[in-house]
């Protein structure tokens, strides 16, 4: 964010810095306090919040960060996504790639820009501007490579030409912390991201298709509530639900959707 003296005029604002008035106003925020954090008045706020339509629109013709029109590029998508990246991380949120894919991809929209970041794009962004993934905090898990790479090699072979892709299917459940912040962040590379209480809240999801995709199984999702207010007014769901106090796979619940799948095969 530019820094602006205080009591300044409001067309002493950059197009960026008006764009990122009228996104505080959006969330919300009042605007009297958004004057105070930009140093201008309550009534420069207000005529910036009126002329928020031509202020987009002057988005697709401008450099967020100029005050001179010119047509939009690629590079006003990474400059826009660097002012957002910059304003969230002074708010302490994290920051994951797939996030800021999404919110580049809306920038373009709302400066009319034709470009859709690609995952290529995204990475291009964070080595010009310094920013790499860290983990906040977490263990490295172990796996018995060895033993799956001799089962993949000499077992399933074997297994395999017995049934054709259509009639293979696997099935596997995992927890589903919905709750849950990730555990990195996009961060720059001199900084120290701190981690923060995780929520323990879960459900339980089971999944199960075939081998060819042809088949797959409507989800099995088990949780703590036997009648989630969420469900409310909605006589169908496109998964299964089952409850127990601890949202977890039971024998008693795979026995019954193991039943279920015999009979429909």
């Amino acid at each position: 964010m530019s820094g602006v003296s205080k009591q300044a005029n409001q067309n002493d604002l950059s197009l960026s810095d008006k764009i990122i008035v009228i996104e505080e106003l959006g969330r919300k925020a009042s605007q009297s306090s958004v004057a105070t954090k930009f140093g201008i008045s309550q009534s420069q706020v207000s005529h910036i919040w009126k002329a928020k339509e031509k202020l987009f629109a002057a988005q697709s013709n401008a450099n967020p960060s100029r005050k001179r029109a010119r047509k939009s590029t690629h590079k006003d998508v990474g400059e826009a996504s660097l002012q957002w990246f910059k304003e969230v991380k002074r708010r302490g949120l994290i920051i994951s790639g797939p996030m800021l894919r999404e919110k580049a991809n809306d920038l373009s929209k709302i400066m009319g820009v034709d470009f859709d970041p690609s995952l290529s794009w995204v990475h291009r962004w964070q080595e010009r501007n310094g920013i790499i993934f860290k983990r906040q905090h977490g263990e490295k898990h172990s796996h018995d490579t060895e033993a799956a790479e001799y089962w993949i090699a000499s077992v399933w072979p074997r297994i395999q030409e017995q049934y054709s892709a259509s009639d293979v299917y696997n099935c596997e459940k995992t927890g589903l912390y919905f709750r849950a912040l990730p555990e990195g962040t996009m961060c720059f590379k001199d900084e120290k991201p701190s981690g923060s209480k995780k929520s323990k809240e879960r459900l339980t999801v089971l999944l199960a298709a075939n081998m060819d995709g042809s088949d797959k199984r409507k989800l099995l999702v088990v949780g703590k509530a036997a009648k989630p207010r969420c469900f409310r007014g909605i006589s169908t769901l496109p998964i299964l639900y089952r409850s127990n106090s601890n949202s977890w796979m039971t024998a008693t619940l795979f026995h019954e959707w193991l039943g279920c799948f015999y009979v429909s095969m």
